[in-house]
């Protein structure tokens, strides 16, 4: 039940800055101990979930790509890491790296690329060769870059304060900006569902975006509470789910973009 979320379990971890799931695992990027790999398994309300193994390093950002992990860090631009098969005694096996330099704030995978924010760039990477990664291009422009989601031909990156920035990259060797819109606040990450894209705006909490026709993006909606920040977000049918610092985890109900309304909290230590 979307508007009274309950805790099922927990695993402390010393600085977690993201979070991805794929059947029965769980993939943290952990700031201090690296990529942690938990099994969630047999999880029912209030357990910890079993750590099956941990790949050292400052990790920021994760994404599954089938039994490969992908992972943005401080000290390189992009790990790939081998998640088949966990069991007793097992670890992530590091499979190929890239470093461009900078520190990464971001990430998302789509085919044969991957997309990695930098303060002031989104970095383009060949990944058809996970053992051998490539550059493949870059866009140099961004201001405060500090997410991104691609959907379809386009690059959807939260820039800070320069709000939402849309990137075509139809051409991933030759990304080219579309457009921007205003935010408000500062952007810190972003979520795109069909028409809409959404922004967890700092501050300012979550902005919905038209962006079916990018050329203008368009700000339409917006939810806001002035004890919360907002710092992430991800869609799943007519629900956002929003990190939302102090307040915890808020539930906005988005079936109508224009108006979108608070439905749940969970609220975190």
């Amino acid at each position: 039940d979307p508007t009274n979320p309950s805790l099922w379990g927990s695993y402390a971890t010393p600085n977690a800055n993201a979070v991805t799931a794929a059947g029965d695992y769980a993939y943290v990027a952990d700031g201090n101990l690296g990529l942690m790999v938990f099994d969630l398994a047999n999880l029912t309300p209030e357990p910890a979930p079993a750590l099956m193994g941990t790949l050292s390093m400052a990790a920021v950002d994760v994404v599954l790509a089938g039994d490969l992990a992908f992972v943005a860090s401080e000290e390189k631009n992009l790990w790939v890491v081998d998640v088949s098969n966990p069991g007793a005694g097992w670890s992530p096996t590091l499979i190929g790296t890239y470093t461009g330099g900078g520190v990464s704030t971001g990430l998302d995978v789509a085919g044969n690329y991957a997309f990695v924010t930098k303060s002031d760039q989104l970095l383009i990477l060949d990944i058809s060769d996970p053992a051998s990664i490539t550059f493949a291009g870059s866009y140099n422009a961004l201001s405060d870059a500090r997410g991104v989601e691609v959907a379809g031909n386009r690059a959807y990156v939260a820039d800070g304060a320069s709000g939402l920035r849309v990137i075509d990259i139809e051409d991933p060797t030759t990304p080219v900006l579309i457009n921007s819109c205003d935010t408000s606040g500062a952007a810190q990450g972003v979520s795109v569902s069909g028409r809409f894209a959404y922004v967890a705006d700092g501050a300012y909490g979550l902005r919905a975006i038209e962006v079916a026709t990018p050329v203008v993006p368009a700000s339409i909606g917006y939810w806001y509470e002035p004890w919360s920040t907002s710092f992430d977000v991800a869609i799943s049918g007519d629900y956002a789910f929003v990190a939302a610092g102090d307040s915890g985890l808020v539930v906005i109900d988005i079936e109508d973009p224009t108006n979108p309304m608070h439905v749940g909290t969970y609220d975190t230590p």
